[in-house]
């Protein structure tokens, strides 16, 4: 098994980080965002109330909280990284802990409630931690950072504005918003909801963290009445001036980024195909829609994204050359844990520093319409297209679902063709959390093709 000759790091997007409250208490980890399925310590993650939590690890399993907010796990990609290379020494940053010395892995947990930039500064004191005592020399180009969705953004802040890329050899992003997304915008304005039903004590906490306003989308994203392309500080219903504050941050990691002498190598692993919010419009009464139709005027309106973040935005502006960017099939969330992160540390890890590239995936992929969370008592709809290979009559997709809390047999759904796309409906849902998976079989050149995500069913 090979070894790893650099520091490997990796950024957790936003609720990937295990979160206490000074007494040692955990506010926000696993287990305790599900009580009767109710959200509970909802309060706690207010930054009025506890404006100070420790980050004390990542996430380790991905699960759903209802009504709409999906966890990342972490545990997936170490367990990755243990099979995959030899004598892996795994250290988790904490405020009030001395580093593991022979660490060659570092979990970098941080309180994702107060935005990019003050995560970025404490992401890098963790890593200064590490460093600080090595000759230049040995600390140079030192770290391969991973950091996924908003992670990207914090590790970006901390290497560029923050100073830290000459001690980074390389950067992999897995989707990440660099551009933010258009979900963010619909969150904040139009609220956390669940068909007509608005979650008050989520819009107000969502409308309170900084990092969400971090998320919103730093182009022009809203087609107005008159047909003009409005950036979202300009609207009136986005007055707040966190807003326009979130702009300079992400114009800031830009700048810092384009003045580099010398880049870190960069990676950007994104996903295409995936239904994804796209396309903001603003009516003349005022109401702001987003949608998931193509935004005619962005430079690929019909790529999608991976369920979460459009694909456009996933790729940094200063990476125009296709040369850095990764397509992979997974969705946002199973991202985190994509095989593909292993492909590129191996060729870091030997002598050649260029990891595979390209703007589709390999091998043929399933794109799908598929919503995070779904009321009691509905009938869950799903869409299925086939990317990177043409169908022949023998094709066939099946829709297996799955309760993760109370695991039992699956229950299995044939899709029906419908055109270029497989339609299906899964029906008595009850409460929970659920595994999905879709297959294509009799696929031409590889017969079989997979896609896998959770949902969660609640009681609205």
């Amino acid at each position: 098994m090979e070894r790893l000759r650099h520091l490997v790091v990796i950024v957790p997007g936003i609720l990937g980080s295990v979160l206490e409250d000074p007494a040692g208490r955990t506010l926000w980890g696993s287990g305790l965002w599900q009580v009767g399925r109710r959200l509970v310590r909802l309060a706690a993650l207010s930054l009025a109330e506890n404006p100070r939590l420790v980050p004390t690890g990542l996430l380790p399993t991905i699960e759903v909280v209802p009504p709409v907010v999906r966890m990342p796990g972490y545990d997936g990609l170490v367990r990755m990284l243990r099979n995959c290379f030899a004598n892996v020494v795994v250290d988790t940053a904490h405020p009030d802990r001395a580093p593991v010395a022979a660490a060659n892995v570092l979990e970098v947990p941080y309180d994702f409630r107060v935005g990019v930039e003050l995560a970025a500064e404490y992401v890098r004191d963790q890593v200064e931690k590490r460093l600080g005592p090595l000759q230049a020399s040995a600390r140079r180009r030192r770290l391969i950072v991973v950091a996924h969705s908003m992670g990207g953004l914090v590790a970006r802040h901390w290497l560029g504005p923050g100073g830290g890329a000459p001690d980074c050899a390389a950067l992999i992003t897995l989707g990440t918003p660099h551009a933010g997304a258009p979900k963010a915008l619909n969150l904040l304005v139009n609220g956390v909801r669940l068909g007509p039903k608005v979650f008050r004590g989520l819009t107000a906490l969502a409308r309170e963290w900084n990092s969400v306003y971090d998320l919103l989308p730093r182009y022009p994203a809203i087609a107005a009445a008159d047909d003009t392309k409005k950036y979202p500080y300009e609207l009136a219903v986005m007055s707040d001036p966190r807003a326009r504050r979130a702009h300079r941050t992400h114009v800031d990691i830009d700048t810092a980024w384009g003045a580099l002498a010398e880049h870190p190598q960069i990676t950007a692993v994104f996903s295409r195909g995936h239904k994804t919010l796209l396309r903001a419009s603003l009516g003349l009464d005022g109401v702001l829609s987003v949608t998931n139709e193509p935004a005619e005027w962005l430079p690929n309106p019909t790529w999608a994204g991976d369920g979460t973040v459009p694909a456009d935005s996933a790729i940094p502006n200063d990476l125009a050359n296709r040369q850095s960017w990764l397509a992979v099939p997974q969705r946002h969330l199973p991202m985190a844990a994509a095989p593909a992160t292993l492909d590129i540390l191996r060729n870091l890890a030997g002598a050649d520093t260029h990891a595979m590239r390209g703007d589709s995936p390999a091998r043929p992929w399933l794109g799908l319409d598929l919503e995070e969370t779904y009321p009691a008592g509905q009938t869950v709809e799903l869409s299925a297209q086939l990317f990177g290979a043409e169908p022949c009559d023998a094709t066939a997709v099946w829709v297996r679902v799955r309760a993760v809390d109370e695991p039992s047999d699956w229950h299995r759904v044939r899709a029906e063709r419908r055109g270029d796309a497989w339609t299906a409906s899964v029906t008595g849902l009850g409460p929970g959390t659920y595994d999905v998976r879709v297959d294509a079989v009799a696929v031409p050149g590889v017969d079989q093709v997979r896609c896998e995500d959770l949902i969660g069913v609640v009681q609205a």
